[in-house]
């Protein structure tokens, strides 16, 4: 009968020991998993922080592109007039040499301070930040477009008016309504196709 009773114990003793381990076992799995998903919590609070960063960076960039782009339109602008204004001055003076001479030094000083090519490059990497990508994927669709269809290209996906773009390329507006004509048909768009909408999508 004794010994029944410590076998008895011995069982029940092992019982307790295997509960307890499969408690254990039980914790330790929900534990991991309680840690797991707070690990892909933190995962994507970081993916959302980033994506936020991203965004506002972007944004940031867009606005930094636009304020160069008004910049180069203005500046264009004021060398276009200075230099109206300065071959009014030549022709109103024309009998006075040394004052002519000065004003032909003052109007090809205006002339190297315009720095097109310059601008451009500058612009192009503003540009490419903001929208990445955009120059090859046009060149990958349309192999042939020449340095001034990319120009009108990039222009006209910021949306800029014909007066604009005419100032930032230093032509005259009917000049940019004739290169639009151009590229849209090497872009092969059907006369309903809106030019800008289309260049939205690169």
């Amino acid at each position: 009968m004794l010994s029944g009773i410590v076998f008895y114990f011995i069982i029940r003793q092992k019982r307790k020991h295997l509960e307890a381990i499969r408690w254990m076992e039980q914790e330790r799995v929900l534990r991991e998993k309680e840690h797991q998903l707070e690990s892909e919590i933190a995962k994507e609070e970081i993916i959302k922080l980033q994506n936020e960063n991203l965004k506002t960076e972007l944004e940031f960039k867009n606005q930094e592109l636009t304020s160069f782009t008004y910049h180069l339109v203005n500046k264009n602008e004021l060398i276009n007039e200075s230099k109206s204004a300065l071959q009014k001055l030549e022709k109103r003076f024309q009998d006075q040499a040394e004052l002519k001479k000065e004003i032909k030094s003052v109007y090809k000083l205006t002339e190297q301070n315009s720095n097109i090519d310059e601008d451009w490059e500058n612009f192009v990497q503003s540009f490419d930040q903001v929208h990445a990508n955009f120059f090859k994927r046009l060149t990958d669709e349309f192999g042939d477009l020449s340095p001034n269809d990319y120009k009108m290209c990039t222009y006209l996906r910021m949306n800029l008016t014909s007066k604009e773009i005419a100032s930032l390329m230093n032509i005259s507006i009917r000049s940019v309504e004739t290169n639009r004509y151009r590229l849209r048909k090497k872009l092969d768009l059907d006369p309903e196709t809106n030019l800008v909408q289309f260049l939205m999508k690169y």
